[in-house]
């Protein structure tokens, strides 16, 4: 209770006093009220204007609910008692402390403020001083304590007669000590006026908050405020000087003061060493070194724990410091500040508060100081707050970050797709990001992605439980989420890292409206296996163009499609770009860059094939590897065999294939790879690169990039030019094959000084194997797993593939051909089994453009010297083979009796390009 005369005489003495109307009523206030919704009967309204509202306006309300007395800072027509004062969160703050009859004067009171690190001072020093003994209250960013007793807050400082009423509070529980954070709000606002401390900690200053401060100089002015409000004579500034700004107030301030710094000043403090458990620091006060060891991690930390310890030690100057040194290797982790999260998958997990430029900047260097696998960052930027940090949040990230993963973080009342396009700014970044707004599966993307010795931070939110969307407040803890994702299984039948269509439309470069949330768990170039929520690319091929199927495809739940621009459709989620195509191609180069693979890129005219599945097969004798598919590997096919990446993949064999100039290097920046394998170069695909020479320039694009090996064929003087390691069967090699000994099922032969075998007589392979070798040997694979994967059956069927039909023998290579590896067959057919009849049935090798009819006559040529064998041939070109028998293509083979009047015992070839599908006939042999 308090009277209008107290009133009036408090207000005056604090200066705040202009002039006052009273209707003569003598009564005792109730209360103080600053929300006309908690007026009530008795009370005080203290008009205060704020940034949304004005309490002015609101004073009528607060009247007719029975507020008594108004206090004002200009006067309103209303017949009610009214105080004008100069500045009314003044009047407040003083009203407020006389009203709760000034409990803080019998406190020891300790103020931290800073951009960084208040939160963690205050609970390291309420634990230091609650382990001696002394009864303690804390205020801060996660609420107020009481003697350990946890109460919620919403405000790192609460406001006014919050404050006082905490305040009150602590004095009833008994308390000795106070700590409290004072955010740059509260004293801009006054919520502290009035109180006077025994000690003002700063921190640290770096840009945030300018969305309240006007610049970083007005923020630091406001930051100033705290040490006018030190007590007089006995107050101490407690200062990092190591900090631009609190150097200038060290410099600037009369007042007793205590200098902390890494290297000068009154406290001391040099780390050790650090780990994702802990850190030892050296610590120098008082002329006196000592060696403290603790569970806190980080440079940064160790300012926290000696600005703890100077106030600590200037309050107990005889505390002993062996209990000090005990006390200090106790002190626990505050929770969302570098809190670790215990798990068994060898994961080093952190949640930390940091939402500035700086604070990032600070966390991540110290988690990379001991990052010996990937570091992963999930952060996103506050709505309706600072817009001109978000891009410089990023950018810190991507600079020391393997991967960000940028979500939401609470946006308010902002469009969470605008927050992040303010991130991203006008160019896309180079270095790996992904965008998944659902801060939810954001977290578990990054745990799934995350491998042992991996650092996962989740940065941004900390210890808050809550998550604001719109006017929504709903829970939300990071430590639940990562706790839950740890648990779970990952599923197999999706992509492990869900598309966010903004992901997509990022990708596209498309600056969109503001865009719902849609996670998109597929995508798809082939319109006969979309399913619900997928991405439907719309190509144009040579036979069907996926834009005939989009409306139907869009007529499926939470489907969208990405078409070419200019395609009219009346339906809703679609994209438009130039080329389908290209974007499906980007968004898989993004894709492939979440992953912590080694990407081996193969190609060449011939043996890519094989070459990859050697490869593949000797590297999973150890490791777990994805491969290209079939033939999947062009622009539709490399991006659908990235999008099948797992987490725990540790390498992509990707074989790369091309008819036409530019193809190598489109597929190259997608699949972003680290080793490059050029098989081959010989005449294939000739028909739009001309000649060899066109074939080595379009396929040596894969070496000019940053690689970290590369391989090629030893003797081939175009890559002179190249650093790396060649193969071949020639004594200069670096992987020299010789001593090759071949029966029908198996060849043998020795790699430099090691015997190996692969389980076929057909002896061309040995270059493919020795290739694979050269990669297997150079990623440190020992001898015996690469025997092993060389004895693995090969997964190349219709290349040179062997099978029994009966009595006959059947070669089967329907995939590729082009003059190479049509002599290699050859060769490999006349040799095996002699004395049985031998029948070739050749198809035309396509896209040898000009010289088509001369390679194939040259292949023909080879055939006169072979007198014993019966050719049949089949299509426009293979004509020139000079064949007894020609078809013009295989139905009319087919339906002729040439096929059922074979050998029953022969030794048969069946080989062309795949074009002219001679897999049809294999049914008759």
């Amino acid at each position: 209770m308090i009277d209008y005369q107290k009133i009036i005489g408090i207000l005056r003495e604090a200066d705040l006093l202009e002039e006052y109307r009273h209707l003569g009523r003598t009564i005792k206030y109730t209360g103080l009220v600053t929300d006309s919704r908690q007026a009530e009967p008795g009370s005080v309204f203290i008009c205060i204007r704020g940034y949304e509202s004005d309490g002015h306006d609101w004073a009528r309300t607060a009247v007719q609910k029975g507020s008594l007395l108004l206090i004002v800072e200009r006067h309103l027509p209303l017949n009610t008692d009214q105080i004008r004062v100069t500045d009314s969160r003044q009047a407040a703050a003083v009203l407020a402390r006389e009203f709760f009859g000034n409990p803080t004067s019998g406190f020891v009171m300790i103020g931290i403020t800073g951009t960084n690190g208040k939160t963690t001072i205050a609970h390291l020093l309420e634990q230091l001083l609650s382990s001696y003994g002394k009864r303690v209250g804390m205020i801060g960013t996660i609420g107020y304590r009481i003697a350990g007793e946890y109460f919620p807050c919403s405000l790192t400082t609460p406001d006014i007669l919050e404050l006082n009423r905490i305040f009150y509070q602590m004095r009833t529980a008994g308390v000795e000590y106070l700590v409290m954070e004072v955010s740059s709000h509260a004293l801009y606002l006054d919520r502290v006026y009035g109180q006077t401390f025994d000690y003002a900690i700063f921190t640290n200053l770096s840009r945030d908050h300018l969305d309240f401060h006007s610049s970083l100089e007005e923020y630091a002015g406001t930051k100033f405020k705290i040490f006018s409000q030190l007590r007089q004579n006995s107050g101490k500034a407690v200062l990092n000087i190591d900090d631009l700004w609190g150097s200038r107030f060290h410099q600037k301030l009369s007042c007793p003061r205590i200098s902390i710094s890494a290297g000068r000043g009154d406290y001391q403090f040099q780390m050790l060493e650090s780990t994702t458990e802990g850190s030892s620091f050296n610590l120098v006060f008082r002329d006196n070194s000592y060696t403290f060891q603790t569970r806190l991690t980080g440079l940064f930390n160790l300012f926290n724990i000696t600005a703890a310890l100077a106030v600590f030690t200037d309050l107990f100057p005889l505390y002993p410091i062996n209990r000090l040194m005990a006390d200090v290797q106790s002190l626990t982790p505050v929770r969302g500040r570098m809190e670790k999260i215990a798990n068994d998958r060898g994961l080093h997990i952190f949640i930390d508060y940091a939402h500035s430029p700086a604070a990032l900047e600070t966390v991540l260097d110290t988690l990379g100081q001991f990052c010996t696998g990937r570091l992963i960052c999930v952060f996103g930027a506050g709505g309706n707050r600072d817009r001109g940090k978000r891009p410089d949040m990023l950018q810190t990230v991507l600079a020391r970050a393997s991967l960000a993963i940028i979500t939401n973080d609470n946006p308010r009342r902002e469009d969470p797709s605008a927050i992040i396009y303010d991130m991203l700014g006008p160019e896309k970044p180079e270095k790996p990001f992904w965008v998944i707004r659902n801060r939810a599966l954001a977290i578990r993307s990054a745990i799934h992605l995350a491998r042992p010795d991996d650092i996962v931070l989740i940065a941004g939110k900390g210890h808050e439980t809550y998550q604001i969307i719109g006017e929504k407040r709903d829970h939300f803890d990071d430590r639940e989420e990562v706790l839950q994702a740890l648990a779970e299984a990952v599923r197999t039948d999706i992509p492990v890292i869900p598309v966010d269509i903004l992901q997509v439309q990022i990708t596209a470069g498309k600056v969109v409206k503001p865009l719902q949330e849609q996670i998109l768990q597929a995508l798809s170039t082939d319109s006969r296996t979309i399913a619900d929520r997928s991405l439907f690319f719309a190509l144009t091929g040579l036979h069907h163009d996926g834009h005939a199927f989009v409306d139907e495809i869009l007529n499926r739940r939470d489907n969208w499609a990405v078409v070419k621009s200019g395609f009219k459709s009346a339906k809703e989620n679609i994209i438009r770009v130039p080329d389908p195509l290209k974007l499906y191609g980007e968004l898989a180069a993004g894709y492939r860059k979440l992953f912590a693979i080694t990407a081996i890129a193969i190609t060449g005219s011939v043996g890519k094939t094989t070459t990859k599945e050697y490869l593949f097969n000797i590297l999973s004798q150890r490791h777990r590897v994805l491969k290209t598919q079939a033939n999947e590997n062009n622009l539709i096919g490399l991006p659908k065999t990235l999008y099948q990446l797992r987490p725990e993949h540790e390498f992509a064999v990707l074989e790369m294939g091309t008819n036409q100039p530019g193809e190598i290097a489109r597929l190259a920046d997608i699949a972003s790879p680290d080793i490059a394998l050029i098989t081959s170069i010989g005449a294939s695909h000739l028909e739009f690169l001309d000649n060899e020479d066109g074939v080595f320039l379009e396929k040596k694009v894969l070496f000019d990039r940053p690689l970290q090996l590369r391989i090629f064929p030893a003797g081939d003087v175009r890559f002179k030019s190249y650093e790396g390691k060649s193969f071949g069967d020639i004594m200069e090699s670096d992987y020299f094959y010789h001593e090759v000994r071949s029966t029908d099922a198996a060849t043998s032969f020795r790699v430099n000084n090691e015997k190996f075998e692969i389980p076929t007589g057909y002896r061309v392979y040995v270059s493919n194997a020795a290739a694979a070798i050269a990669v297997a040997c150079e990623l440190g694979m020992p001898a015996d797993l690469i025997r092993e994967g060389l004895l693995q059956p090969l997964a190349c069927e219709l290349r040179m593939e062997l099978r029994n039909s009966g009595e006959r023998l059947l070669m089967l290579d329907c995939y590729n051909a082009n003059p190479q590896s049509m002599q290699a067959a050859l060769t490999y057919w006349q040799q095996r089994n002699p004395e049985r009849p031998h029948v070739a049935i050749l198809g035309d090798m396509l896209e040898l453009g000009s010289r088509s009819a001369e390679l194939h006559r040259e292949i023909g040529m080879r055939l006169e010297d072979f007198k014993d064998g019966e050719l049949i041939s089949v299509g426009e070109q293979a004509v020139n083979y000079g064949a007894g028998r020609h078809f013009t293509d295989v139905l009319t083979l087919l339906d002729s009796a040439v096929l059922d009047k074979l050998p029953t015992n022969a030794v048969v070839l069946v080989k062309a390009s795949h074009g002219i599908h001679l897999e049809k006939i294999i049914g008759r042999l």
